[in-house]
């Protein structure tokens, strides 16, 4: 049974407080008369709030007016209908069949059939074959039929098939025509996720573009797909040389392996330099011969001490001291407790001066200390 569910909220149109809405009735449509509607159950009042659900049974499918009125008394129990209150409805066909087509319509009841429940309206969902349909563009027709046996209009939804993709190929920087590229192994299918892995070696170092295009079953190939990178050269060759170059390639050589970036960590003597800061440099050369730019270091070479001598007070010169005996090294300590003093010395503070001499022969600067 078709209902409708309604709240009515009917005010009183009266000044005096005793008069009643004491009871009210409705009907569709046509009016039968007062009093001769479909009653209402109220509650007496001034005014009525009424929720109710009101049959449509026996309504034909489309709009409907439904008609409320109330009727009131008095305190002489005098008693009026008020107006009739309108409301607008339409009354559903029910759905008691559906079909669905694609592109040209085959004529109505002669569609594909959906499994539907019937109903007042249908939300349905449904996997539909695409078998026998070509690649390209497609529509997808749906439409109802109602009780009385009449159709919808369609629906339409438009789609697309793709053709299944059975070969792939990729080529760099030079088109050779399609279907001459390097072949890509793929699995046929709809859609295709290539993953290359490129021979390294085989381009020259610098900026590339790489190709990427596809075929479908029908022996089309699709447009070409690009991505840019880049190849670095391979150090082959490395060397290097303290304070002045002595040319490309004549310095003294580092063992590398190749590869477009290295880490090395050589021992590189330091004999022959002088003491005093100099200057490390190190350059690598690509397989393409090139050197690159040279990498500096500075660095501080501490002489060989391999004389030393001392005196107290007045400086005899360089070389003239009392010597001191010790094996060379870099950094030499001397114990002034030990140290043989001359034995005119008069008793007080005297001063003990130190300094040594390199490999090179240059004397340091004096150190001087205080001696009781």
């Amino acid at each position: 049974m078709k209902r409708i569910l309604l709240f009515l909220l009917l005010f009183a149109a009266f000044r005096a407080p005793a008069q009643q809405l004491t009871a009210a009735e409705y009907f569709f449509d046509t009016d039968p008369g007062i009093g001769l509607g479909t009653p209402i159950a109220v509650t007496a009042g001034t005014t009525l709030n009424e929720s109710l659900s009101v049959a449509t049974t026996g309504l034909g499918a489309g709009v409907h007016w439904l008609y409320v009125r109330s009727y009131r008394t008095d305190a002489s129990n005098n008693g009026a209908w008020s107006l009739a209150e309108p409301r607008r409805l339409v009354v559903s066909e029910g759905i008691t069949a559906a079909e669905y087509f694609f592109d040209a319509d085959p004529g109505v009841g002669a569609g594909t059939p959906l499994a539907i429940t019937p109903g007042g309206a249908i939300d349905a969902s449904a996997t539909i074959a695409t078998t026998g349909l070509g690649a390209g563009r497609h529509t997808l027709f749906v439409r109802t039929q109602g009780a009385s046996g009449s159709w919808s209009l369609s629906e339409p939804r438009s789609f697309h098939i793709n053709e299944s993709l059975i070969a792939a190929e990729y080529f760099i920087d030079t088109d050779p025509g399609a279907g001459l590229a390097t072949a890509i192994p793929v699995s046929p299918g709809s859609t295709l996720n290539v993953s290359l892995s490129l021979p390294a070696g085989i381009l020259p170092a610098g900026s590339h573009r790489l190709y990427v295009r596809t075929q479908n079953s029908s022996g089309a190939w699709s447009f070409l797909e690009t991505r840019n990178f880049f190849v670095q050269e391979q150090i082959v060759q490395a060397e290097y040389y303290f304070d002045t170059d002595p040319g490309p390639g004549a310095g003294h050589p580092i063992a590398v392996t190749g590869g477009t970036s290295i880490t090395e960590a050589p021992a590189i003597p330091v004999s022959g330099l002088g003491g005093g800061p100099h200057d490390l440099f190190i350059r690598a050369r690509s397989n393409s011969g090139s050197w690159g730019i040279v990498e500096k270091r500075r660095f501080y070479v501490k002489p060989t001490v391999v004389q030393g001598e001392y005196f107290v007070e007045t400086d005899p010169g360089a070389g003239n001291g009392y010597p001191l005996v010790f094996a060379p090294a870099e950094n030499v300590e001397v114990n002034a407790a030990s140290l043989l003093l001359p034995p005119c010395l008069t008793e007080g503070t005297k001063q003990l001066s130190v300094r040594t001499r390199d490999e090179y022969g240059q004397w340091g600067i004096a150190e001087a200390m205080s001696i009781v």
